[in-house]
């Protein structure tokens, strides 16, 4: 563990380029097909706990990471029933780290019987999964930090669960680090928030009771904090790049 905090300490790279480093070592650690890493907002029980920022690796194909962003972006992570369970254990605080993994929290029936395990796991052959929560404090973000094997590759097992709760704790700033330092106002916020769904302005106007030049004006502006000029820059800015090879 030492060895890759070492190795992402002698990177001269951006944020999300460690963040990709860190989850290519640990998913070769544990032998997981793909890993992400998410900061996450309005967590249960006020809300279904939303992804703000995501970097993952090891996507099958690029259908697949936009099929399961999509999905998550519009549900919020604990349609994912191992994520629920997540949640419901974790107690927020500054140092405080919660892991579970498929085997020791539902039962086969409930994880194949899912809604979530059918549209988001069944079509691209990935089956058991290893979950880590850390932060949440005022002070501290939620990081969500999952790892995932394809149909086939056997279960998690405890020491994978106990190195990757360690990685959670050794490697917290580099997988909590905020990718991007961008302070917004609540409206530009939503804004993002409602562009990172798929909405379009006029949809984000009319959830907010805004006008649609107010929230081209809201887009625009954030296309200059950001340094872009389309939303598709904008949203690989915020959700990281598409990191599917290895």
């Amino acid at each position: 563990m030492l060895t890759i905090v070492g190795e992402v300490n002698e990177l001269a790279v951006s944020p999300t380029e460690r963040r990709v480093h860190v989850l290519r070592r640990l998913a070769g650690l544990v032998h997981a097909r793909s890993a992400v890493v998410c900061s996450l907002v309005d967590p249960p029980p006020r809300g279904p706990g939303r992804i703000c920022e995501a970097v993952g690796v090891g996507w099958a194909c690029d259908k697949e990471e936009s099929s399961v962003h999509g999905i998550l972006a519009a549900k919020g992570l604990c349609f994912d029933p191992l994520a629920s369970a997540l949640f419901t254990r974790h107690r927020p605080a500054a140092a405080s780290v919660t892991s579970v993994c498929r085997r020791d929290t539902l039962s086969l029936r409930e994880w194949y019987d899912s809604e979530y395990f059918s549209k988001v796991r069944r079509p691209y052959h990935v089956d058991d999964g290893l979950y880590s929560l850390s932060g949440g404090s005022q002070q501290d973000p939620i990081v969500s930090l999952s790892f995932h094997r394809a149909k086939g590759d056997g279960w998690f097992s405890e020491e994978d669960l106990s190195l990757i709760e360690l990685a959670q704790q050794v490697c917290a700033r580099t997988l909590g680090a905020p990718l991007t330092k961008k302070q917004l106002s609540p409206r530009a916020q939503q804004t993002l928030e409602g562009l990172m769904l798929g909405r379009s302005e006029k949809e984000i106007a009319a959830e907010l009771g805004l006008s649609r030049h107010t929230i081209h004006e809201y887009v625009t502006s954030l296309y200059r904090s950001f340094g872009v000029r389309s939303r598709g820059e904008l949203l690989a800015k915020c959700l990281g790049p598409r990191a599917g090879a290895r």
